[in-house]
C-alpha cells in the first residue's frame, strides 16, 4: 500500500476538534500507511476578547496561517479544519490542491457563511460530523459523514465508582448557557435527592442563581484529568437549545460520557437523537418535566444506571470508536489520492 503524507491544518493545541478529529487519529492512520503532520494555529484560530488584544493577535495569526499554508505544497493532501482563522478567509485559496475540508459544527451559519461555502467548493471533499452538516455541504462538494471518533481505550469505564450520586457536565464555559436553561429543573432534582450533587468540569466555575453553591463541585478541566473527571458521574448531561446551530453539533460530549459507561440525559435535538437510536443509553429530554423525571429515575436506580451505561459503552464501541471511523477516513483519503 502506497505511503501518503498528509498535512493537517488545525485550529489550536487544545481545541477539541483538533485533538479528537485529527491528533487522536494520527497514530491509527499510520497503520494504513498514512502519515499525518499537524500544524495547529500557534496563536489560536479564534480572536481573543477585547479590541486591543485582537489588534495584537491578528498580524501574528495571519503570519502563522501564511507559513502553515506554504508548507502544504510538500504533501500529497491537505486536511483543513474550518477556516484557518475564525470568521475570516485568509490564505485558503493558496492551499495545495487537492484538500479536504473538515467541518464539525455549523460554521456556515455565521456572518461570513458564504465565504465558508466557497472553501467547500474549492475542496476535493468535505468531511462532515453529522447528517445536518452533510445536507448543507453536499450543495458544494462531495461529502462523507464521519462523526468525531472516540478513543474507547482512552475514554474507558472506571472499575469502581464513587457511591456519591453525581449529576455531571463537562465542557467549555461557553456552554454554561445550556445548563442555566435547565437550572430550575436541576434544583428540583437536588431537592428530591438530598444526597446528590452537581459536578461541573470546565475552564471556570458556573454562576448558578438558584442552586446552593454547596451542592456544586467544580473541577478545572485539564487534558491529563479529562477522563477521570467524568468517570465518577452517575448521570451525564447534554442540554442544548433547539435551533440550527445546535443541530450542527456532533454530540461528542454525550459520546464521551457513554464511552466511560455513564448513562446520559440529553436534549432531543440533532445528532443526539441518532446516537440514542442505537440503544437505550439514557433518555432524550425536551420538556422541563422530562429533565426532572429522567435524571431522578437514573439517580433512583443503580442497576438502571449500570444497564444503560453498559449499553452506551457498546454503542460507542460499535459505531463511533476510532476502530470504526479511521478505516472510513482512510478510504476517503485514498480515493482522493488515486
Amino acid at each position: 500500500m502506497e505511503n501518503l503524507n498528509i498535512l493537517a491544518l488545525t485550529l489550536g493545541e487544545n481545541t477539541p476538534s483538533s485533538r479528537f478529529r485529527v491528533r487522536k487519529l494520527t497514530p491509527e492512520l499510520t497503520r494504513f500507511n498514512i502519515n499525518v503532520d499537524e500544524l495547529y494555529a500557534k496563536y489560536g484560530s479564534y480572536p481573543p476578547a477585547g479590541s486591543i488584544n485582537r489588534l495584537g493577535w491578528l498580524p501574528l495569526a495571519l503570519k502563522d496561517a501564511y507559513l502553515r499554508v506554504r508548507k502544504s505544497k510538500d504533501y500529497d493532501l491537505c486536511l483543513v479544519q474550518k477556516p484557518l482563522l475564525s470568521t475570516l478567509i485568509t490564505f485558503e485559496p493558496f492551499i495545495r490542491k487537492p484538500f479536504i475540508f473538515d467541518v464539525d459544527d455549523a460554521v456556515h451559519l455565521g456572518k461570513r457563511g458564504g465565504l465558508i461555502n466557497k472553501i467547500a467548493q474549492k475542496s476535493a471533499h468535505v468531511i462532515c460530523g453529522n447528517q445536518f452538516l452533510a445536507e448543507h455541504y453536499s450543495k458544494f462538494a462531495e461529502v462523507t459523514i464521519l462523526p468525531t471518533a472516540v478513543d474507547t481505550g482512552y475514554f474507558y469505564p472506571q472499575k469502581t465508582k464513587d457511591d456519591r450520586l453525581t449529576i455531571g457536565w463537562s465542557g467549555s464555559s461557553s456552554g454554561f448557557k445550556y445548563l442555566y436553561n435547565i437550572e430550575a429543573q436541576l434544583l428540583e432534582v437536588l431537592n428530591r435527592h438530598s444526597e446528590a450533587c452537581i459536578k461541573i468540569v470546565s475552564n471556570e466555575p458556573p454562576k448558578f442563581k438558584l442552586i446552593d453553591p454547596t451542592r456544586i463541585i467544580f473541577e478545572k478541566w485539564t487534558s491529563d484529568t479529562e477522563v477521570q473527571a467524568i468517570q465518577d458521574f452517575s448521570v451525564g448531561l447534554m442540554p442544548l437549545d433547539d435551533n440550527q446551530w445546535e443541530r450542527g453539533k456532533c454530540s461528542y460530549k454525550m459520546l464521551t460520557y457513554m464511552s466511560v459507561g455513564v448513562p446520559v440525559v440529553v436534549s432531543d435535538v440533532g445528532m443526539n437523537i441518532s446516537v440514542m437510536s442505537h440503544g437505550e443509553s439514557g433518555y432524550l429530554a425536551s420538556t422541563p418535566s422530562d429533565w426532572i423525571e429522567a435524571i431522578s429515575e437514573l439517580l433512583n436506580s443503580q442497576s438502571l444506571r449500570e444497564k444503560m451505561g453498559g449499553i452506551g459503552r457498546k454503542v460507542v464501541c460499535e459505531h463511533y470508536s476510532n476502530n470504526v471511523i479511521v478505516p472510513q477516513l482512510t478510504r476517503v483519503i485514498r480515493n482522493i489520492c488515486k
